[in-house]
């Protein structure tokens, strides 16, 4: 199982997430779905909220998303592809996903450290 995480501050929060989902646990990640969103704010909520209103371009446009587009399918599919994330019982992965005795942690180059440095001069 693989993806891609693009690059800069993009691939550094997603490997953040990787790294405390897999030192910490299932509980150091948030939950990928924040919650039922209101009615309105929907897909389909927005466009009868939209005819409501009489805006009908704002209506034909959210149509135009979902049918020739397919958003709402493709949320839907998100949805459940996503969420809860899949359990990941394959052998390999099981032992891959063990933690490693302090013992065998890397320590961080003197190469390392300085780039690190330097980079939170820049940042901040």
């Amino acid at each position: 199982m693989g993806f891609n995480c693009g690059g800069g501050e993009t691939a550094m929060a997603l490997w953040e997430c990787v790294r405390s989902y897999m030192e910490i646990g299932p509980d150091a990640v948030s939950e990928s779905r924040v919650g039922a969103m209101p009615y309105e704010k929907t897909q389909i909520g927005s466009i009868v909220t939209s005819l409501r209103k009489g805006d009908l371009f704002d209506a034909l446009h959210g149509l135009f998303f979902i049918t020739i587009l397919g958003t709402y399918l493709a949320e839907k599919l998100q949805d459940r592809k996503l969420s809860p994330p899949p359990d990941l019982e394959y052998p390999d992965i099981v032992e891959w996903s063990k933690p490693l005795p302090p013992e065998q942690w890397a320590i961080r180059s003197a190469e390392l450290e300085a780039a690190l440095a330097k980079h939170s001069e820049i940042m901040h």
